[in-house]
């Protein structure tokens, strides 16, 4: 009988939690599946940035495509919106305020509608990309105009390894 009482107290004083070797491996397992959601986060911000470009990169093109469409002084042979080549990072070129009142006042000519319109989407466009921004140009086209914007973009490539890419964006407008 005292045997059997001896036995009950070990078999009470027993813990059934875990081991220190236990904890340790249980937490390497959630350290190891933090590290990956860590990088699959890293992974799905670039990828949402680069989309944010894109949708910036389409709505400038929209935005020249409508500024095209809306000089209704030029007739068709005239709409020469395209060979603006001067829309690069670092050589920007200055908006002259002046022009928008005169041209708001119904007082400017086609030409100088169509220069204002021009800079000013090239200002706004380096302006939406900021750093990124390298060049964009409006080139014609058999009768239509080809917008395309440039700028570089970070990439996450499957390694983990972060790199600098050039991306492009064409649309091409008709009139």
């Amino acid at each position: 009988m005292e045997l059997s009482r001896l036995h009950r107290t070990v078999k009470r004083g027993r813990s059934d939690g875990f081991t220190l070797i236990e904890g340790l491996i249980a937490l390497f397992v959630f350290t190891v599946a933090l590290l990956g959601i860590a990088a699959l986060l890293a992974r799905s911000v670039s990828v949402s940035h680069g989309a944010y470009l894109r949708s910036v990169a389409s709505m400038q093109a929209l935005d020249i495509a409508e500024r095209i469409r809306a000089n209704v002084l030029l007739t068709p042979s005239e709409m020469a919106y395209g060979g603006f080549t001067s829309c690069k990072a670092g050589s920007l070129p200055t908006v002259d305020t002046s022009v928008r009142e005169q041209c708001v006042a119904n007082a400017c000519d086609k030409n100088t509608l169509r220069a204002w319109d021009q800079t000013l989407w090239c200002v706004e466009t380096a302006e939406r990309f900021g750093a990124l921004f390298r060049q964009a140009s409006i080139t014609e086209d058999s009768g239509s105009y080809v917008v395309s914007i440039e700028w570089d973009e970070r990439v996450i490539e499957d390694d983990n390894q972060q790199s600098i890419d050039s991306r492009s964006f064409t649309w091409r407008v008709s009139q």
